[in-house]
């Protein structure tokens, strides 16, 4: 028989992490990985047999008597197991790039194709629709992206299959919800638990005991509601049975106020070009499920979960070898250097199917003239060649280093030069194949590496990607680690669980307190975190803060004239703190939804605003997402009457400008290229403009040095970003002639050398590897 295991089902995690007495938090994969450590839980058990938990009073016998049943014939093991004439093991997973699908290590199906097929004969009206569908599970872990499916009918199939594309799912980022749904399920246990405890007169501290019970009995799909309006428990609890009558409409209300409805709404209101579905064993309640209706009408499906087509599909696949799901081969490009230009081998665009003779395809390149060439040449032991998947670098998940393919020629001995060719075979659902292989149809040792920046010369014109890449992950693992070692999860809780309990319409005297102390013990602990990272103890903490903190940061900007002095100071001191502590959080504000208040042209632009430079600073801080960056952006050109000039000839606009370069912006984003030129021009303009030896537009000057040497770095996807002889290297050139006699040096960035003279010799290409490594240890 077939073993198919759910690697994405949190609830199933939960139940076979609590009956192996595995702690199932450890097992939820982290932002963009696959489930590996949930995966490698299921390898170590999944050969285990185990006997239900008779959780449930009415299934139980009322008396004891013999066993009618060999007792091996009551066992369960791990997954969903098909009859059939294989003994192959399946393994359901989120979708995922073929490089790193490749990583599970065997046969798998991907989650929304096995959950379509599930459902698909309820479904027939999507699948047939020309908008692309949408499906959210409840049920399994916060998937990294949403993927929208489109469908092809096939003669052999009894409905039409899914086609999977990952080549652009960060579209598609704006349909993700918020809330992990790990949260979710956690909350609706622990506070089922909540009741039963106080149902049953239990100790307050049996709370978590009974919430992790409900978790490894899998509750939601013992208890069946639809004969009854309770149901009768039997839990377990410091090795006593206890009976707790389970009443329908407290799981119904607790389910209710947990579930996204809202922001579902919103979402689907804001996104008519797709059809939307909505799967979870919450709807299994039949209160629940007529809510759901009533709410969104037609907007959201809602199909009934009871009715699973999966067996019989896969019955009849067997009989007419119909594929389950297509798939876009992935965009794949290596690159080469070919007479000073960067040459770029791309494997051709086609759909795959899943059970289907296996695809071989060959990369290419575009020949002078415009003819596709498929063989280029290695005259050299090995060649380290970068590559892309789908536009982007390819990150190592568990070093999260940029990866680079390595080919090595083990016939250099005796065939020193070598035409060869990269091969790519691709069978969707099975581990890919990358090859290189020469004019022999030899295939030579090839693998992924560490990407190292190496330049032919000893000199560099930019500050390499690679290496702020670096700097932002190494930075924010060594942050995490100081944080993970604090107190400050306990202490973050309390403070947000006072200010969302206690703010009124007024920034009162205890709240004044209470955020100033706050921020004095969490300076030191909260340090710069500028990559996403997977803290939910901190995220949860974060959306119960995102509900106060306009309200609070926009009260009162201008005091009335009836507030007393001592007011008005206490106020503008926990304002400011305020918004300093948001603007320590750096990347951790990634989950808060709206922070659009911070880039508020209108408010900013006013002539009078309170704490100004920390505001604009804290836009800075925050703007991790390419949303706030867009916004902090659009102020570049505004004028503000608080300074009576434009954002970008402040210095507080140019402190942050100068940090989101280095903090955030993704240089390999193309569509940035033509902002930022257009700013790098009127940026040195302005500094040509100014007098070095007056101090406040000396600082300027140097904050302004700082982002245009960041900006130097979109030179390694544009070599005529800022190229010799252009009107631009000109007038930049012109800029540190004019500075030759005041030099600009910071303290800030971990170089002896002088702002400025770096800044000409990126611009010469003359900069060395050390001065631009040390440059890049900036605050």
């Amino acid at each position: 028989m077939t073993t198919f295991i759910n690697l994405e089902s949190y609830i199933e995690c939960c139940h076979y992490g609590h009956l192996f007495t595995e702690d199932p938090q450890k097992l939820i994969p982290h932002s963009q990985n696959l489930p590996i450590a949930y995966k490698e839980f299921c390898d170590r058990h999944r050969s285990t047999q185990f006997l239900p938990i008779p959780a449930i009073a009415i299934a139980q016998p009322q008396q004891l008597k013999p066993r009618s049943n060999p007792l091996h014939q009551q066992s369960k093991s791990m997954g969903l197991e098909l009859a059939d004439d294989s003994s192959e093991l399946v393994w359901i997973m989120r979708e995922a790039n073929s490089i790193v699908a490749g990583n599970i290590g065997g046969r798998y199906l991907y989650a929304n194709v096995y959950r379509y097929w599930n459902y698909a004969s309820q479904l027939q009206e999507f699948a047939s629709s020309q908008k692309p569908l949408i499906i959210y599970d409840l049920d399994c872990f916060t998937p990294a992206q949403i993927t929208p499916l489109t469908f092809e009918n096939r003669p052999d199939a009894p409905y039409p299959i899914p086609i999977i594309d990952t080549r652009s799912l960060k579209e598609y980022d704006e349909l993700k919800l918020a809330q992990s749904h790990e949260k979710i399920y956690d909350s609706i246990c622990q506070q089922i638990a909540d009741y039963i405890v106080i149902d049953l007169g239990l100790d307050l501290q049996n709370t978590k005991e009974v919430a992790t019970y409900l978790q490894k009995i899998n509750f939601l799909n013992n208890c069946d509601f639809r004969s009854s309006n309770s149901v009768t428990l039997i839990l377990e609890i410091n090795n006593r049975y206890y009976l707790a009558d389970l009443s329908q409409e407290i799981v119904t209300k607790v389910i209710w106020d947990n579930l996204p409805v809202a922001e579902l709404k919103q979402i689907i209101a804001n996104n008519p070009d797709f059809n939307f579905v909505l799967l979870s064993s919450f709807t299994k309640l039949p209160a629940v499920k007529q809510k759901l209706k009533r709410e969104f009408s037609n907007s959201l499906f809602i199909p009934n979960i009871e009715t699973n087509d999966f067996s019989s599909i896969w019955e009849k696949k067997l009989g007419i070898k119909f594929p389950l799901f297509g798939q876009h081969l992935d965009d794949i490009s290596f690159f080469v250097r070919s007479a000073g230009q960067d040459l770029e081998i791309s494997l051709p665009s086609q759909i795959c199917y899943e059970g289907q003779q296996e695809a071989i395809v060959y990369g290419k390149y575009a020949r002078k003239g415009g003819e596709l060439e498929q063989h280029f040449p290695l005259k050299t032991p090995d060649v380290t060649l970068p590559f892309k998947i789908n536009k982007e670098p390819f990150i190592d998940a568990q070093t999260d280093k940029e990866q680079a393919y390595k080919i090595e020629n083990q016939y250099f001995a005796d065939t020193p030069e070598l035409s060869i060719k990269i091969r790519f075979r691709i069978k969707p659902g099975l581990t890919p194949k990358l090859e290189v292989l020469d004019e022999n149809e030899r295939i030579l040792h090839s693998t992924l590496i560490d990407h190292e920046h190496i330049e032919v010369s000893t000199t560099l014109g930019f500050i390499p990607m690679s290496e702020i890449r670096e700097f932002r992950t190494q930075k924010s693992k060594k942050n995490i680690q100081i944080l993970s070692e604090s107190n400050f999860y306990r202490d973050f809780e309390s403070f947000c669980q006072f200010l969302y309990t206690h703010w009124k319409t007024s920034l009162d005297r205890d709240i004044t307190n209470r955020i100033s102390d706050f921020r004095s013990t969490s300076k030191p602990i909260l340090l710069p975190i500028l990559n996403n990272c997977y803290l939910p103890q901190i995220y949860q903490n974060y959306s119960l803060l995102e509900r106060v903190l306009e309200n609070l940061l926009n009260y009162r900007l201008t005091p009335q004239k009836s507030t007393s002095p001592d007011r008005k100071q206490a106020m503008n001191k926990a304002h400011k703190n305020l918004l300093l502590i948001l603007g320590d959080s750096y990347a951790l504000t990634s989950r808060i939804n709206n922070l659009d208040f911070l880039f508020d042209q209108n408010l900013l632009t006013r002539s009078r605003v309170l704490n100004w430079d920390e505001r604009l600073r804290t836009a800075a801080k925050v703007s991790c997402s390419i949303q706030r960056q867009d916004l902090y952006l659009k102020l570049f050109n505004e004028y503000t009457m608080y300074r009576n000039k434009k954002f970008y000839k402040t210095d507080v606009y140019m402190w942050g400008y100068a940090r989101l370069l280095l903090w955030y912006v993704d240089i390999n984003n193309t569509s940035l290229l033509e902002i930022y030129k257009q700013h790098f021009d009127i940026i040195v303009s302005h500094c040509l403009s100014l007098n070095a030896n007056i101090p406040s537009e000396k600082s300027y000057i140097r904050d302004a040095l700082i982002a245009l040497i960041y900006m130097l770095t979109f030179r390694e996807i544009s070599p005529q970003f800022v190229e010799k002889d252009s009107s631009a290297y000109n007038q930049a050139q012109k800029l540190c002639d004019s500075l030759q006699t005041t030099p600009i040096l910071s303290r800030k960035a971990n170089i002896e050398d002088p702002l400025n003279q770096l800044f000409e010799q990126l611009l010469d290409g003359s900069a060395t590897q050390e001065q631009v490594r040390n440059m890049i240890e900036i605050d």
